[in-house]
């Protein structure tokens, strides 16, 4: 279909604030087709690259793909969902259906891929059930399981079922014949490679890559080396459990979990028991036995550094007490350990720990002095340097490298390291008041202060502070203006400007370099968002009950609607969207100069 013109342009953002004529930046409609006046179960792909509908005509159903519709069939899967249609109605009407569909409260009827390019849904004819994906109706089965994508979105799977045997389906290849699925499919990290449980004469297969290896009474999760190249799982019989990996089959025990790859590839790990008591085994290799062994944290984790050459677990007793081994080297033993881990770069390992009343940092096996509350360990982006907050009695410091910073008689919090490692920087409160301390040095006080930012450069520093009734930024310690309301500040890539969101009575506006742009009744606060080369600056607002995207602070055309989740600028300034006008649906596209 031919794009028409409509005739707005924009200026360059670096051209617009040095005065000077410049190439006009260009925006193009293309029209794609109608929006359905009865349609439902709208499904938006990731970054709003596609929009689809479920439509009913008479006793068929079809889905409409960017306006455009496909064939029609007797029926298109309704969602997965356990909660009453009613239910789900009421919650569109408080929420609205967009927010509801985001948040998968009501999962979708079409799936789409990670990278939010292509499409896939489930239909029926005649009794027997298709795949359509990207448009294309695959074979007919008696039943079909969900349909998705691998991480890379390069292949499409399903589990199907024809008369009493199933299949796994990838890329429309059948795979071999099974009573039933057990669990799974499992992807590796890229994507390439596929596993799931599959069941035959009551024991379960695992099936990597459309290759059965030996049948168990149980199998848990498959697992998949970061690379792809490895593939393990445990394993039960009667009551012996083991791990199988690469097809070698290691010791047995009462009972197994946490099975993982190091992220290099080359080493496994995992915990076990015999009996009463707990070991570590890495690469089969048993470590001492404990009341209790733990590898990860409440929030995930894992045994192995960064690079996967070394190991760190917690072992306790059932009395409680517990102590950190690291690399086989058993630490001291506390009334309580946690927070265990790794430095970004594998070459360091802290943990707190408790005993009686007090706290401690332990890193590298030294402890830190004790304090009545230690906690909130940061690393640096390189793993060079560390730091963390303390409370003595009634004063609270930071201590950063090993050394105490000054003492403050309220919270210290928020601590933040620039992207290079070389500098840092927190919130303090004294006397009621707060203040940045940035490489130590105290910034003016404020009645409240939040998020604070480093450039991506580290050279600059960013925060929005309060005093009286009005939030201003604070840009390398120079306060902006002052506004009612104010978000988070946003560096462009090259850390030379800085963007935020602000409002002044019921108007809002985006800020850059602390002017702000245009009011509008709404301006979207999780963007402002740069193009790569920092040159363009877009965003999306609303004014009298019509959406539009600004770019460099110039106006693109009013639409209905606004389809995409969030604005996305590609390289060199260029920004596609989708978006509705007068039940037309358009594809939006602004090109920079």
């Amino acid at each position: 279909m031919i794009g028409l013109a409509t005739g707005v342009t924009f200026l360059s953002l670096s051209c617009a604030l040095a005065h000077r004529p410049t190439p006009a930046v260009s925006v193009r409609e293309q029209r794609l087709g109608d929006v359905p006046d009865d349609r439902h179960h709208e499904t938006i792909t990731r970054q709003g690259r596609h929009i689809a509908w479920v439509v009913r005509r008479g006793v068929k159903s079809m889905a409409v793909i960017d306006g455009q519709e496909g064939t029609a069939y007797e029926e298109i899967l309704a969602p997965r969902s356990e909660e009453p249609a009613e239910f789900i109605e009421g919650l569109k009407q408080v929420l609205g259906e967009e927010l509801v569909a985001r948040y998968q409260l009501l999962p979708p009827w079409l799936d789409g891929s990670p990278d939010g390019q292509r499409l896939a849904y489930r239909a029926r004819r005649d009794g027997q059930w298709h795949a359509v994906v990207d448009g294309r109706e695959g074979a007919p089965y008696d039943e079909i399981g969900s349909v998705g994508f691998t991480p890379d979105s390069l292949h499409v799977w399903y589990r199907a079922r024809r008369g009493e045997k199933c299949v796994m389906v990838m890329n429309e290849r059948e795979g071999p014949e099974y009573d039933e699925w057990a669990n799974g499919p499992w992807f590796s990290q890229e994507g390439g490679h596929v596993a799931c449980v599959a069941v035959r004469a009551e024991k379960q297969i695992p099936v990597v890559d459309g290759k059965d290896g030996d049948p168990h009474d149980l199998i848990r999760r498959i697992v998949f080396s970061p690379d792809g190249r490895r593939s393990g799982w445990i394993a039960r019989d009667d009551d012996r459990w083991f791990v199988i990996v690469d097809g070698q089959t290691g010791p047995a025990y009462s009972w197994i979990g946490g099975l993982e790859f190091s992220p290099d590839g080359q080493h496994i790990a995992y915990r076990a028991m015999r009996g009463t008591r707990s070991v570590m085994v890495v690469d089969h290799q048993e470590g001492p036995e404990y009341d209790v062994v733990e590898t990860r944290q409440e929030y995930g984790g894992s045994a192995f550094s960064p690079k996967g050459n070394r190991v760190v677990y917690q072992a306790a007793t059932r009395n409680g007490r517990s102590r950190i081994v690291v690399d086989g080297r058993e630490g001291p033993e506390f009334d309580l350990t946690h927070s265990w881990g790794f430095s970004p770069d594998g070459r360091h390992v802290v943990y707190e720990a408790r005993r009686g009343q007090k706290q401690v940092i332990v890193v590298d096996g030294e402890l830190g002095p004790e304090y009545d509350l230690a906690c909130e360990f940061r690393f640096s982006p390189d793993g060079g340097r560390w730091a963390y907050e303390a409370t003595a009695g009634q004063r609270s410091l930071v201590v950063v490298d090993g050394r105490s910073g000054p003492a403050h008689n309220g919270e210290v919090f928020s601590l933040t390291f620039s992207p290079d490692g070389r500098r840092i920087a927190y919130w303090a409160c004294d006397n009621g008041n707060m203040s940045a301390i940035i490489d130590g040095q105290a910034g003016p006080a404020y009645e409240d202060i939040g998020y604070l930012k480093f450039s991506p450069n580290s050279e600059r520093v960013a925060y929005y502070a309060k005093q009286g009734d009005k939030w201003f930024m604070v840009v390398d310690g120079r306060p902006g203006s002052g506004f009612d309301e104010i978000s988070r500040p946003v560096f462009s890539p090259d850390s030379k400007r800085v963007a935020h969101w602000a409002k002044t009575g019921e108007m809002e506006h985006m800020v850059l370099d602390g002017r702000p742009g245009p009011a509008y009744d709404k301006v979207d606060a999780r963007v402002p968002v740069f193009s790569d080369d920092s040159g363009h600056l877009a965003y999306r607002a609303e004014r009298d009950g019509k959406h539009l995207v600004v770019v460099d602070g110039q106006e693109g055309p009013a639409y209905d609607r606004i389809i995409s989740t969030r604005t996305v600028l590609q390289a060199g300034g260029t920004l596609e969207y989708l978006a509705v006008r007068e039940a037309s649906l358009y594809k939006v596209t602004v090109v920079a100069p």
